[in-house]
């Protein structure tokens, strides 16, 4: 029998390594960088878009 108290937690998903600047006052301006983990973009871009603020 186990216990979920026994239970490690689930790994946390990775972070977004992504650097935005500050808001611009130029509109529909983006500042920024993205350092993927690897070259598989198609893995990798859906976490990427969803860390994009939203405009």
């Amino acid at each position: 029998m186990t216990s979920d108290r026994l239970r490690p937690p689930p790994p946390a998903p990775p972070l977004l390594r992504l650097y935005l600047a500050p808001e611009s006052a130029l509109p529909g301006r983006v500042d920024g960088a993205w350092w993927p983990r690897t070259s598989d973009l198609p893995a990798e871009l859906p976490q990427f878009l969803s860390g994009l603020p939203r405009g």
